[in-house]
């Protein structure tokens, strides 16, 4: 690996570890407020992580010689292990709507004060997090992909700590707890959607969206001694 992609490769580490830590605290900070808003936002940490970590394979895979059995490699690799977690997590955040829609029929109490007390470190961990990728003028996509991921999920944390806010004032209106819900889990299936689309384009063989198969064709037509061009595949390696 060259220097380069391991500085790359660090910088993933970093945002797993934090996103991971967090995800923890904000899940158990959930179940301790009865906070459904938090947990859905722990989900969404979750689907995070499993973008930085295909990153982070897709760097280390790339070093993977192709074998007699795996002549192209181990590419594809992270694609079924991309899939196989945005359905775990799209199956988690079916649920929380399921609970937050069963609250808003039937509410009951959330600890504002430590739903605040977890959202307040959200908000001063994104905010160290995105500072410390600021000095960052890496054209890598894989950072500047994570780059918009910490800034999501600092939006994210500080939606929960205003919606703490409103409960702590007035304990009535727990409705914003579910309401948040529902808003973070239409967040991760955007978050992940588009993981999903391009996962199923690769093992479909798709030609990349970057690739102009008319001008390819063009151009093969060009060079000297090309009669004719029967059949042009073009997909994801």
């Amino acid at each position: 690996m060259d220097r380069t992609s391991k500085r790359y490769a660090s910088k993933l580490w970093i945002a797993i570890v934090i996103s991971l830590l967090f995800f923890v605290i904000e899940l158990i900070g959930g179940f301790i407020a009865g906070s459904l808003a938090l947990l859905s936002d722990s989900f969404h940490l979750l689907s995070d992580v499993v973008s930085f970590a295909i990153s982070l394979l897709s760097i280390y895979l790339a070093r993977r010689p192709a074998t007699k059995s795996l002549s192209y490699g181990y590419h594809r690799a992270e694609i079924l292990v991309a899939l196989v977690s945005i359905f775990l997590i799209w199956g988690l955040t079916g649920y929380l709507c399921y609970e937050a829609y069963d609250r808003i029929q039937h509410p009951i109490d959330v600890d504002g004060k430590t739903m605040c007390f977890v959202a307040s470190i959200g908000v001063a961990v994104n905010i160290v997090h995105s500072h410390s990728h600021g000095s960052d003028h890496g054209n890598s996509v894989n950072v500047r992909a994570a780059l918009l991921h910490v800034l999501g999920d600092f939006l994210s944390s500080l939606g929960v700590l205003i919606s703490s806010i409103v409960i702590m004032l007035d304990d009535s209106k727990t409705w914003v707890d579910p309401l948040c819900t529902f808003f973070f889990s239409a967040l991760v299936m955007a978050t992940t959607f588009g993981i999903l689309r391009s996962g199923i384009r690769v093992l479909m063989e798709a030609t990349p969206s970057h690739i102009d198969v008319h001008s390819v064709r063009k151009d093969l037509k060009g060079i000297e001694g090309v009669k004719n061009i029967h059949e042009l595949h073009s997909n994801y390696p």
